[in-house]
């Protein structure tokens, strides 16, 4: 089984991309990958609001993990409560060791 780790770094608002990325994660996943999202830098700015929170919940329920970068989320004064409950707080080191266990990795 394949594994992926995918960092997005671009605001969920900002950039049209950021659905389609979305999209072939969930398709990975239904197709039998462990997938892994971590949003990094200005992506966590739309964790906050409802319009994502649906269209990830539902991405969620194929097997795709989320998870937010603290420094990230403390540098945009975003508190953990203010993200949906399925998506992990985590630090960068999660994504160095996915790059050592020899998950593919793609940064968008």
């Amino acid at each position: 089984m394949t594994s992926y780790m995918i960092v997005e770094s671009q605001d969920l608002f900002e950039a049209a991309s950021v659905r389609s990325t979305l999209e072939m994660c969930k398709n990975l996943a239904v197709d039998g990958s462990n997938v892994d999202i971590v949003f990094v830098q200005n992506a966590v700015l739309g964790l906050r609001g409802r319009e994502f929170a649906a269209l990830l919940s539902e991405i969620a329920k194929s097997g795709v993990k989320f998870h937010a970068d603290l420094v990230s989320l403390q540098a945009r004064g975003i508190q953990g409560d203010e993200i949906p409950g399925f998506i992990v707080p985590t630090s960068l080191d999660f994504v160095m060791e996915a790059m050592a266990d020899g998950k593919k990795m793609i940064w968008h």
